[in-house]
């Protein structure tokens, strides 16, 4: 915001307000460990640090990126089928929905972190999302990449 209190005419100093930005768009070269910490603590609203994490970008019939992380301590609703999924979708890093449960099979729920995709429209409905043509194809392969861990 611009500093008040100056003369007329004097230059105008900007203040950074929000730093963050869409850590799993960057090279995993470029990110520190510290970075990934931190990312997740702001993913998970969790202020432990997170057991491992998994840095992918798959092209094939379906291209997108994924940054999933296995919390440090197991969630206090484990064993609840209707907790709430951890995973964000992106579409092109236009943020479209919390709690995507199409990605993980119902067995990795307590894994949090984001799924970003170009290939979806950034229009698709809600409904449309639980299961377009190509996400049953994501599915087992998100599944698969995370149960490694």
């Amino acid at each position: 915001m611009p500093k008040e209190g100056g003369e007329e005419g004097a230059a105008v100093e900007w203040e950074t307000v929000n730093r963050a930005s869409a850590l799993w768009t960057r090279p995993r070269t470029e990110i520190s460990d510290a970075e990934y910490t931190e990312f997740y603590k702001h993913v998970a609203h969790d202020h432990s640090d997170p057991l491992a994490w998994s840095h992918n970008k798959v092209e094939g019939k379906l291209e997108y990126t994924s940054l999933l992380y296995v919390p440090g301590r197991a969630p206090f609703d484990l064993y609840h089928r209707d907790a709430p999924k951890g995973l964000k979708l992106y579409v092109q890093r236009v943020f479209v929905m919390d709690q995507a449960e199409q990605f993980l099979p119902l067995y990795l729920r307590f894994i949090k972190g984001v799924v970003d995709s170009n290939d979806l429209s950034l229009n698709v409905s809600r409904e449309i999302l639980h299961w377009p043509p190509t996400s049953p194809s994501s599915t087992p392969r998100s599944g698969r990449n995370s149960a490694r861990y």
